[in-house]
């Protein structure tokens, strides 16, 4: 976290994947600055239960996994 990031009021926040079904909550309690439309959230080593227990739920399709590696992971 950068020292601009540590200074932004915090709201407290739960996070969901997608189809708000109860085996896609991520965080149950969590602090995030306010966020925009279209931002991203990244997770490292998240883990294969991840995409393990994603469901179809609500017309959501799972997601779709991409893979990659850069210099470092070589």
């Amino acid at each position: 976290m950068s020292k601009h990031e540590s200074q932004q009021e915090l709201f407290p926040a739960t996070i969901w994947r997608p189809t708000c079904d109860s085996a896609d909550l991520v965080e149950s309690v969590t602090y995030h600055r306010k966020l925009n439309v279209e931002e991203w959230f990244y997770w490292e080593d998240i883990g294969a239960y991840s995409t393990a227990t994603a469901v179809e739920f609500n017309g959501f399709p799972k997601a779709r996994i991409y893979y990659f590696a850069d210099e470092e992971t070589m």
